[in-house]
Parts: C-alpha cells; structure tokens; sequence
C-alpha cells in the first residue's frame, strides 16, 4: 500500500494510537472501538490489527501489561539510561552535574 494511502485512513491512526497504550482498564472500551473500525478498513490496514484484537482476545489484562511493560518500558528504560550516561560522560556541564 502506498504512504498515500495510508494516510487516507485517520480512524485508524487514531485507533492504533488508542491501543498502543498501557492496558489499563479503558482498553476494553479501546477494544470495541477498533473491533467497530477494522471492518471499514482495506484488507492491508486491517489485517496487523485483526491480528492484534484476536492476541487481546485471547490474553488476560495482567499479561496484556507483562507484554506492554516487556515492549515498551523496558527498551526506553534502556534508552533513557543510555542517554543519561551519554549526557554524563560527554556533557558534564550542560547537564549541570546532576547525573554525577
């Protein structure tokens, strides 16, 4: 599918956006609305969130957050300290020397 075409299809930007957050008790509400905006969608955009709600379906909330903190917050984790250690070894100063 071509960039262009995929810009043609907000709701599901804006679906995507809604379940790439933290599985917290709004993501069954989350849920429904993509399970109502996957049909509307050409086979090329929908088939990767089909694929998503089916895992959702299948997974509970307390796996569905070991999967998000696995995902997410483990591989920023790693990039924040990468960085903090950056800022620390090569800009003392500009950092103030909070990270000493």
């Amino acid at each position: 599918m071509s960039p262009a075409a995929v810009r043609m299809h907000p709701a599901a930007w804006q679906t995507q956006s809604l379940l790439l957050g933290y599985p917290d008790d709004q993501l069954p509400a989350h849920l429904d609305l993509a399970r109502r905006v996957v049909p509307t969608l050409p086979d090329t955009v929908a088939a990767p969130m089909r694929r998503f709600l089916e895992h959702a379906t299948r997974t509970t909330p307390g796996e569905m957050a070991e999967h998000y903190v696995a995902t997410f917050d483990r591989q920023v984790g790693l990039f924040a300290a990468l960085h903090l250690r950056k800022i620390k070894r090569y800009r003392p100063l500009a950092a103030g020397g909070c990270f000493s």
